[in-house]
C-alpha cells in the first residue's frame, strides 16, 4: 500500500536519475551524491537541506518524517540499508518509536554504511505538540549505551553531522582500531591520544607537521 510522510513534514528529495523528485519547500533539486538523511523534524530538515546546499554535499536521499503518523526513522533505515544510491546516513532523532527496532537496525546498517545520528530529548521529558509516536522513557545513560552498541557516530549539531557524513562519505569503512595522529605541535598530539584512547582507538604514529 502507500506510505504517508508527515505530518508537519519538510518533504521529500530524491535525486537519483530515474526519479529526480523535489517534494519540498527547496528549490531546486539538490546535488546527487551519496549520503541519505532523515530527520523527525521539519524545521531541522530545512536547516539540514540548506546546509547540505550550502557545502556542496551530494545527497541521494532526504526525509523530512514530521510527526511520523506513518514512515518513521527505523523505516528511513531500512531503506537507506537497501539503497544502492546511499553509502552514508544522516539522522535527527527526538524519540525512539521501538527501541530496540531502532537499535537492531542502526546495528546493521552501520556494518555497512556509516551512521551519523543528532538527537534531542530522546529520553521522552518533552513530547513535541502533534507527534503520534510516543517518547522513549528511558534514563539518558541507558540511551547512551544503545548508540554505543549500535556502532552509529553521534554529533552534537547538525553542522557536526554534516562536516562528519562529507569525511566518512569519501572514505572506505575502517577495518580496526589503528589510527595515525597528523598534528603541528606536541600538546595537540598529546590532546590527539587522549581522545583516540576515550573512543578506544590505537594511535600507531604521529605525524608531525612544521608549524
Amino acid at each position: 500500500g502507500m506510505r504517508v510522510i508527515g505530518p508537519a513534514s519538510a518533504g521529500l528529495v530524491r535525486t537519483d536519475p530515474a526519479i529526480r523528485l523535489n517534494a519540498s519547500p527547496s528549490p531546486g533539486l539538490a546535488q546527487r551524491g551519496p549520503v541519505g538523511l532523515f530527520s523527525q523534524s521539519g524545521a531541522v530538515g530545512a536547516m539540514v537541506s540548506a546546509g547540505v546546499k550550502r557545502r556542496g554535499v551530494g545527497i541521494s536521499t532526504s526525509i523530512s518524517a514530521g510527526n511520523r503518523a506513518d514512515v518513521s526513522g527505523n523505516d528511513a533505515m531500512q531503506f537507506f540499508e537497501a539503497d544502492p544510491h546511499t553509502a552514508a546516513v544522516g539522522v535527527y532523532l527526538e524519540s525512539f518509536g521501538n527501541p530496540r527496532k531502532f537499535s537492531r537496525i542502526a546495528r546493521r546498517l552501520s556494518r555497512t554504511k556509516p551512521v551519523v545520528v543528532v538527537r534531542s530529548d530522546v529520553t521522552g521529558r518533552f513530547l513535541p505538540p502533534g507527534h503520534e509516536t510516543r517518547t522513549t522513557q528511558a534514563p539518558e545513560g541507558t540511551v547512551d549505551s544503545m548508540l554505543d552498541q549500535t556502532g552509529v557516530l553521534e554529533a552534537h549539531t547538525h553542522e557536526a553531522m554534516l562536516d562528519i557524513l562529507m569525511a566518512v562519505a569519501s572514505q572506505p569503512l575502517p577495518t580496526g582500531h589503528r589510527v595515525v595522529l597528523v598534528a603541528d605541535s606536541l600538546a595537540l598530539d598529546r590532546l590527539g591520544r587522549d581522545a583516540a584512547a576515550e573512543a578506544g582507538l590505537e594511535v600507531t604514529a604521529t605525524v608531525r607537521l612544521a608549524g
